[in-house]
């Protein structure tokens, strides 16, 4: 008698929707419906940061934590990681440290907005001033009449760790699409930048030139969409509501491989990172 052995190969292939909006996915979370203008201020990487964490509390506790948090202590009391005397408004910050945003999130944890407003886009200055209140682990509110917890995240991560560059298209969307947004950053020459200021809401921008290190800037990553058969991310500039009028800052950028790289336009796909909320 013999006995023939048939292998199955089950091949799981996860499918997304043409179009995913975290934003109207969760209308609730203030955090996507209030725009944050960075002012004088080079605070791009703290503010797409901190509104990632915001995001994600709130999809994880369905609204129960829904506040911005804020961007002020993030910019006055993180140091850079190569330039410690050098803090949060100067562009140098705009490359940014990622591995000491972790130590930031994970050991110290952040407050509300509303505890320190953000006053560093009208100055261009930061302030240090009450950074030693923050660091007894209590958190202590610019207004003592306003209290705050610190949020912690459990983790900083890269998005895209070890895959192949052709997959990170695919690792970016399953992310957004099973946890919630994520913070990237775009690299552009100065003639990219222009066009970029006067990015024309509801267009895909897609870089002309070769990515560049002439110019970064990090915005946040919240959906994706097919238009006329161009794939984009929808992103969130913390340029405020007054950036050609858009509302929420909201803007479209082409997804999906450019060059040889397959880092996408404007390096958008290089380098990805999220935090997950410590509950």
């Amino acid at each position: 008698m013999k006995f023939i052995l048939f292998l199955t190969l089950i091949v799981i292939i996860q499918c997304y929707p043409d179009h995913y909006d975290l934003s109207q996915q969760y209308s609730y979370c203030s955090s996507f419906q209030i725009p944050f203008a960075q002012g004088r201020c080079n605070s791009c990487w703290a503010a797409s940061a901190a509104s990632v964490l915001s995001d994600r509390f709130c999809i994880e506790t369905k609204g129960q934590v829904n506040a911005p948090f804020s961007v002020e202590m993030m910019v006055s009391c993180l140091p850079h990681t190569t330039y410690p005397i050098i803090w949060g408004c100067l562009p140098i910050l705009n490359i940014i440290q990622n591995e000491q945003l972790n130590l930031f999130f994970t050991d110290h944890g952040i407050l509300k907005d509303e505890c320190w407003p953000y006053t560093s886009g009208v100055s261009g200055l930061d302030d240090k001033s009450h950074c030693p209140l923050l660091w007894n682990g209590t958190g202590s509110c610019i207004d003592p009449q306003v209290h705050s917890s610190l949020f912690k995240a459990s983790n900083v991560y890269s998005v895209t760790p070890w895959v192949a560059k052709t997959q990170t298209e695919e690792k970016i969307m399953e992310h957004i699409y099973t946890k919630g947004s994520a913070w990237t950053r775009l690299k552009m020459t100065n003639r990219d930048l222009e066009r970029f200021k006067n990015y024309v809401a509801g267009s895909i921008f897609q870089c002309e030139d070769s990515i560049s290190d002439e110019f970064m800037h990090i915005v946040k990553l919240i959906g994706w969409g097919t238009n006329g058969g161009v794939d984009y991310w929808i992103g969130q500039n913390p340029w405020g509501a007054d950036w050609n009028n858009n509302k929420f800052g909201y803007f479209f950028i082409a997804r999906g491989p450019f060059g040889l790289m397959h880092y996408g336009t404007c390096s958008v796909q290089s380098a990805v990172w999220s935090a997950d909320p410590l509950l």
